[in-house]
């Protein structure tokens, strides 16, 4: 009787311990699910911004994201903020320049 319970006690302790692992499991993949998700989303907008800012280049810098990427390892979001930061404050730029030549 001893043995049997000393057993069930076994069994009960090993099935919370596969539970753990598998719960632990499951957050790792939702974690991993949700980053590429928010990842995912994140170049969606920044693709939307440049193909306002640039219009028909966009795909050319959609090439030179995979490039870089390729090449020296770049995040293609880090890369694509940094190409719609230089467009808007090149284009700014320019808008400040007309402004002051039409004066």
């Amino acid at each position: 009787m001893l043995k049997d319970k000393l057993t069930g006690e076994a069994i009960i302790a090993g099935f919370k311990g596969i539970c753990s692992a598998i719960e632990k499991i499951c957050s790792t993949v939702a974690l991993v699910v949700k980053d590429e998700v928010d990842n995912y989303s994140e170049y969606e907008q920044l693709i939307s911004s440049l193909k306002t800012l640039i219009k028909d280049t966009a795909d050319i810098v959609q090439n030179y994201v995979g490039i870089a990427n390729k090449t020296a390892g770049v995040n293609a979001n880090k890369y694509m903020k940094q190409v719609t930061l230089f467009s808007s404050s090149l284009f700014l730029s320019v808008v400040e320049i007309m402004k002051r030549i039409l004066k």
